[in-house]
């Protein structure tokens, strides 16, 4: 919800023509340039200052969600990475960024891979090989056989995790993994 909320806010304080230019730009170089020079205007310096303050992620978040963070306040890491991915991440093709600040998907095409046209028959003929689980991961981790999960997608579920978890975590990880 914090990333939807900021989305919202960005749409309004950039506006649809500033965010159609900044998709529009060629390359790498061209990105950079409007980044510098378009987009971090006083307006985006000071909902940075806001969006991105301990303030809003103390109350955006589950007081317990960045308990691990060591090396800095994730209000830091998180402003430092958004502005990254805004000025050096190539955003023509980046369909995240295009739904966070444009609320929808390039095409059909250019989306999550489970969410594109050309994947409706491939995924319908293969719903029998899929299984949702629900609960805790390392109750589920460990109770499967070695060399037995083809695939994993774990987004931001180690923000909750010490390291000394995360690592035995990522052991069994590796062990059910089957080769390839």
């Amino acid at each position: 919800q914090y990333f939807h909320w900021m989305g919202r806010f960005l749409r309004v304080l950039q506006g649809r023509r500033r965010i159609d230019a900044f998709f529009s730009c060629g390359d790498a170089e061209e990105q950079r340039r409007f980044f510098d020079n378009e987009w971090t205007s006083f307006a985006w310096r000071q909902f940075a200052n806001v969006a991105f303050s301990r303030f809003v992620l103390d109350r955006a978040f589950h007081k317990d969600h960045f308990v691990y963070s060591r090396e800095t306040h994730p209000a830091v890491a998180i402003r430092r990475a958004a502005e990254h991915v805004l000025r050096d991440v190539p955003v023509w093709d980046n369909f995240y960024l295009h739904y966070l600040l444009k609320g929808t998907y390039p095409s059909d095409e250019l989306c999550p891979a489970w969410l594109r046209a050309s994947s409706n028959s491939t995924l319908r003929g293969r719903l029998d090989r899929l299984t949702i689980e629900t609960g805790e991961l390392e109750k589920f981790i460990f109770a499967q056989p070695d060399s037995s999960i083809d695939c994993f997608n774990f987004s931001n579920i180690f923000d909750w995790v010490s390291v000394e978890n995360f690592n035995k975590l990522m052991r069994e990880v590796v062990r059910v993994s089957r080769p390839g």
